[in-house]
């Protein structure tokens, strides 16, 4: 019994010297001194394993691998000579389509975006702000030194209430002015959403759809249509990614790195939780 289970863990006994042969070698002593001890139809049952066993591993060695799957023999065609896949052209009909969703869109946020002409929700504190920015109220309070001046919302980052300042500077300090570019950038957001959506591999139709349930989200166009920080912020996130995934499918280009760096930090200058996207 002895003899087979040697037979079947080393074959080449005394013709091997590489480490496998020292492994085989061990293996060969454990099993004898075990199955020296043990039944005879548990001899055999482990000799029959061990045989299968390195049968198995033998025609591994030499059984090439598998041809590629039918599904994407042709997945050479897209790609493009550096090897980075090619994304697949939208049809005419998917690119009309989005143009018109987004242009629905921005009547849907500028569509009477005066009213109500009053303050609303958070914005007496951005707009606001934006009125003490953009009139330089700022500086430490005589009474209260550790106050910065007349701004409320201290605690956030300045860019968004910088934002909301331009249109105050444009259109005065009235409903409109405080939030237009609220709107805009409502309306930039949605215009990065179907590149968004190829860049991750979505399919032209699947990545419209995506465009569609994010223009007709509800939260979204409230957003658009107010002076908060919150579109600000989603804005240059969506932008953060959008342009990191650039830089890591076209070839690492510097440029890409960088404004993705920079709206990073426009995210997080917005308020402190755009450093997420970082």
């Amino acid at each position: 019994m002895e003899t087979v289970v040697l037979e079947v863990l080393d074959p080449m006994a005394g013709t091997l010297s590489s480490p496998r042969h020292h492994v085989k070698l061990f293996l060969r002593h454990c099993a004898s001194t075990f199955l020296g001890r043990s039944p005879a139809f548990l001899q055999n049952l482990a000799a029959g394993y061990l045989s299968i066993m390195l049968g198995m591993a033998q025609s591994s060695q030499v059984t090439e691998a598998p041809p590629a799957p039918a599904e994407h023999a042709d997945d050479r065609a897209l790609r493009d000579d550096n090897g980075r896949k090619r994304l697949e052209r939208a049809s005419s009909a998917i690119t009309m389509a989005v143009i018109l969703v987004l242009i629905f869109s921005a009547t849907v946020r500028l569509y009477e975006l005066q009213r109500p002409n009053v303050l609303v929700f958070d914005e007496t504190y951005y707009a606001r702000d934006a009125h003490t920015v953009l009139h330089g109220y700022l500086g430490p309070n005589p009474l209260y030194s550790w106050e910065p001046g007349k701004e409320i919302s201290w605690p956030h980052p300045e860019y968004g209430k910088f934002a909301i300042a331009v249109g105050e500077a444009a259109f005065g300090n009235v409903s409109f002015g405080w939030r237009i570019v609220s709107a805009i950038c409502g309306t930039l957001l949605l215009v990065l959403v179907y590149p968004l959506g190829r860049r991750f591999g979505l399919s032209p139709p699947w990545a419209l759809l995506g465009l569609v349930l994010a223009a007709s989200d509800f939260l979204g166009i409230v957003q658009s249509r107010i002076a908060t920080l919150d579109i600000f912020v989603a804005l240059w996130s969506v932008l953060c990614i959008y342009l990191a995934l650039r830089y890591v499918q076209t070839g690492h280009r510097l440029r890409w790195l960088f404004l993705c760096g920079l709206a990073g930090g426009l995210a997080l200058g917005t308020k402190w939780s755009g450093g997420f996207t970082v």
